[in-house]
């Protein structure tokens, strides 16, 4: 039973990491494209599409997070470490809502380079997250 959450649990940290990664890369060609074709219902229906699929993603990789913390009692340091990852990158993820809402509101305060940089955090922090949780360091 552990080992099984502890499987999905990997699973779906890896799998939230990599759309919020291509999310962001979504986020960087949106930012290239003029305000005017960009307010296209169908473009922007496709995209919260695809954002609601990322909050699909995050909440079993949570759940599971929790499971294991909750009623496994796993111990060490590196859980509360990992944990503040996952809430960086649940921060990300919220941004990136906000970040979509402005884009399909016209506006944008960010241009695509700052979407391409920002779409590798989500990949670094899953990465980082993932070692923690397979070497335990501490």
């Amino acid at each position: 039973m552990v080992l099984t959450l502890k499987t999905l649990h990997v699973g779906c940290v890896l799998a939230w990491g990599v759309a919020l990664f291509y999310f962001f890369r979504i986020l960087a060609q949106m930012c290239a494209v003029p305000a005017s074709l960009l307010a296209t219902h169908r473009i922007l229906s496709r995209v919260w599409q695809l954002y609601i699929v990322l909050c699909t993603l995050a909440l079993p990789a949570i759940a599971c997070g929790l499971a294991l913390w909750i009623l496994f009692r796993v111990p060490g340091g590196w859980l509360h470490a990992k944990a503040t990852l996952a809430l960086i990158l649940l921060g990300l993820q919220v941004y990136a809502g906000l970040a979509l809402r402005r884009l399909g509101r016209g506006g944008n305060a960010r241009g695509a380079g700052w979407f391409r940089a920002l779409s590798l955090v989500p990949v670094v922090l899953s990465l980082i997250a993932l070692t923690l949780a397979l070497t335990r360091p501490f």
